[in-house]
């Protein structure tokens, strides 16, 4: 295989990451503040959850940048997809909001490591004559995604309540 055929391999795996990482993650960015109000989190409360991560991002990127740097940017990008796995399995099983507050953080970790990671690899396995359009595609697909897994978030908790309705008898407000 020649190196421009490996590197447009790259280009492709880093695409479908950002796709399938974001539309996980548009099913929970919807999902989330839902559950954290059914916590007892006022919708302040919600907010600064919400806000975390975004925090969290703005603190850790320039650090996060520096560690890619050091270890390579594939192997932070690694650490940050095993951190990401991570937390979706750990939202699984949170319940309680000190729970929830610790998983965003660690989300906005595993955010902070893998912006840069991705950047750089894009930026290493892109053509130089067609830079703005890696960086297109790769954006396009996460925001594509973002929005497909919002919409199917709102279609399984549709699909759920109207089963659970069904099965207790009861009407369940979404």
């Amino acid at each position: 295989m020649t190196s421009l055929h490996n590197s447009k391999l790259a280009l492709y795996a880093l695409v479908a990451e950002g796709f399938f990482m974001r539309l996980g993650f548009g099913i929970i960015s919807f999902a989330l503040p839902l559950y954290a109000r059914s916590l007892g989190l006022s919708l302040a409360e919600t907010g600064v959850l919400l806000a975390v991560l975004g925090l969290v991002k703005l603190a850790l990127k320039p650090a996060a940048g520096w560690l890619a740097d050091r270890v390579g940017t594939k192997r932070a990008l690694i650490a940050a997809l095993v951190l990401r796995s991570v937390v979706s399995f750990l939202l699984a099983f949170a319940s309680a909001p000190w729970e929830l507050f610790t998983i965003r953080t660690v989300h906005g970790l595993s955010t902070a490591v893998r912006t840069p990671s991705v950047n750089a690899l894009i930026a290493e396995h892109g053509d130089e004559k067609a830079m703005g359009s890696a960086f297109a595609w790769y954006f396009t697909a996460k925001s594509f995604a973002a929005a497909v897994g919002k919409a199917i978030a709102g279609t399984l908790l549709t699909l759920a309540s109207s089963t659970i309705a069904r099965i207790s008898g009861s009407r369940i407000a979404l």
